[in-house]
């Protein structure tokens, strides 16, 4: 951590759970919640609380934290799915739930608390009651065989669509960025010696974009 002025550094010494950090967030509190290779842990400001899977947190450790509207946790477990924390018990949600896959590498909110999971085979939307209500399987088009669609991370922009990070690790180079505008994908990779293209904000996207964008609204790219 650093305020401005002074490092710190926080440790299993320190009470944190796990030195080994995936993924940090902060709720509406102020507090950090940390998911680690091995747990989850928390920082109210003064101490560390750990969560272990003697607290009732599966095994194999926790790759994102968010939060929705109630202030509840929602938390990316790598091999058994969602995990929900109410701060009192965790919940998990996986592929008996409807889940399309059990690695979950990250979750993200909508406005009306949806939440779009983003797996190792896609992407599945639990709704408000915590029910699949759909999946997303082939957001970005690859060559066969290789269709699959291993999703590393999801977001929502100012907008409500949802970009969705594509990467096909046993490919090396496979993968791209694909977004929702809330009818239909439109999907973006790599091309040598593309340039980068802005928004009418004014902010870069930070991607290469292998078709010529001419500008963006709330629908994504063109």
């Amino acid at each position: 951590m650093y305020d401005g002025t002074t490092p710190l550094s926080y440790t299993d010494e320190d009470g944190l759970g796990d030195n080994r950090i995936n993924h940090i967030n902060e709720d509406s509190n102020g507090w950090i919640w940390v998911g680690e290779k091995d747990g989850l842990s928390v920082f109210d400001g003064e101490a560390w609380t750990a969560f272990t899977t003697a607290d009732g947190l599966p095994f194999g450790g926790i790759n994102h934290v968010t939060f929705d509207s109630n202030g509840d946790k929602w938390l990316a477990s790598s091999i058994f799915g969602v995990v929900h924390f109410d701060d009192t018990t965790f919940t998990i949600f996986n592929t008996t739930s409807g889940l399309i896959n059990n690695n979950v590498r990250a979750i993200a909110l909508d406005e009306a608390d949806n939440k779009w999971v983003a797996t190792g085979q896609g992407i599945s939307v639990l709704d408000t009651d915590n029910m699949i209500s759909d999946h997303h399987t082939m957001m970005l088009l690859l060559p066969p065989p290789d269709t699959l669609n291993p999703v590393v991370d999801v977001a929502l922009d100012s907008n409500g669509n949802v970009w969705a990070g594509i990467y096909v690790d046993y490919l090396i180079s496979v993968g791209g960025l694909a977004v929702w505008n809330g009818t239909s994908w439109t999907d973006y990779d790599y091309v040598e010696g593309a340039q980068w293209f802005g928004r009418p904000c004014g902010k870069r996207f930070g991607h290469r974009f292998s078709k010529q964008c001419m500008g963006c609204d709330k629908y994504g790219c063109y």
